[in-house]
């Protein structure tokens, strides 16, 4: 008899979601500061800034409709060297990434100790963005405001906000891939945001060359990458009512990737935080400390904005 063989042939592993970004000024940023020179500094900016602004360019266009040729997109970010999480320490790690921006140092030991001392945590659980609050302006001496995003209002100030330069640490289900989804709260988990992606009619930049800095894209001549936060003159209602699409560039501790998500994705999802995940509960994995009033009081539509005064782009 003769022996049969069988080869099996596995298909090739899935393309990486869309939604997911290398974060390039991690991988570029090796040496100390001082080993670059200024000139080195920009040009790994620039490439980073740029980079990331693509790719948000190139999911917008599996995106929208109409041909990308009808748009100009305007994008601005602030890298974040990434910082993958140890347990359920994930507003914490959101945190440490907000403080590598302004500069502070505390570690995450230090904030998580503080953080316990008062018993807001346990385990590195956050189940409260009053909390969090508290927590950033006591141990990162800065600026910080609460926005209910649960109202029109409160989405039209976070955007302005967003427009302005200002970072967020945002409460949100967190799908497979850390995108944004609605799971009651099932999934929450903390997310930085660092910046936006817009995208407009043609023509629109023009009313903004004289209000803010920004330089054209290297390779996609329709995109527009802000140096500094926007400075708006125009009316904020008619920047956020007119853009065909709003994208937020968003960190979290368990992928040492960016995000480009939805802005309204995004709030939806903090939105619908209403219970802890009742599995969670029974099976014993947390001993938490939960607030009284549950997480619908405490991180449902609840964000927290973090004023970085004075801070510019690295030159």
């Amino acid at each position: 008899m003769t022996a049969e063989i069988y080869v099996a042939v596995f298909p090739p592993p899935p393309p990486q979601p869309p939604c997911l970004l290398p974060v390039v000024a991690a991988d570029v940023k090796k040496c100390p500061r001082g080993d670059l020179s200024q000139t080195t500094r920009a040009s790994i900016n620039k490439f980073s800034l740029e980079s990331v602004g693509r790719r948000a360019y190139r999911y917008a266009a599996d995106l929208i409709l109409n041909p990308m040729s009808q748009y100009e997109c305007l994008s601005f970010y602030r890298p974040v060297k990434p910082i993958l999480q140890t347990g359920p320490q994930c507003g914490f790690v959101a945190m440490a990434m907000m403080g590598s921006l302004l500069k502070k140092d505390p570690t995450i030991d230090q904030v998580l100790s503080w953080s316990r001392d008062r018993g807001f945590t346990k385990q590195g659980e956050l189940f409260s963005a009053r909390c969090m609050e508290q927590i950033v302006k006591e141990m990162y001496a800065c600026e910080t405001s609460m926005i209910d995003v649960n109202t029109e209002a409160g989405r039209k100030d976070f955007f302005q906000h967003l427009l302005e330069g200002y970072v967020f640490l945002v409460p949100y289900d967190s799908d497979k891939n850390f995108a944004p989804v609605l799971k009651w709260g099932h999934k929450a988990h903390w997310a930085l945001v660092t910046g936006y992606f817009l995208a407009y009619s043609k023509g629109f930049v023009k009313d903004l060359q004289q209000k803010s800095s920004f330089h054209v894209d290297s390779e996609i001549s329709d995109l527009y990458h802000f140096d500094n936060p926007i400075s708006v003159a125009t009316n904020i209602n008619d920047l956020q009512d007119i853009s065909a699409l709003i994208f937020v560039y968003g960190h979290q501790g368990k992928s040492r990737m960016t995000g480009i998500w939805s802005l309204t994705d995004l709030l939806d999802s903090c939105c619908n935080l209403l219970e802890i995940d009742p599995e969670r509960i029974a099976k014993g994995e947390g001993d938490y400390v939960i607030p009284a009033g549950g997480i619908e009081n405490e991180l449902c539509g609840k964000v927290v904005a973090v004023h970085l005064e004075g801070h510019q782009m690295d030159s």
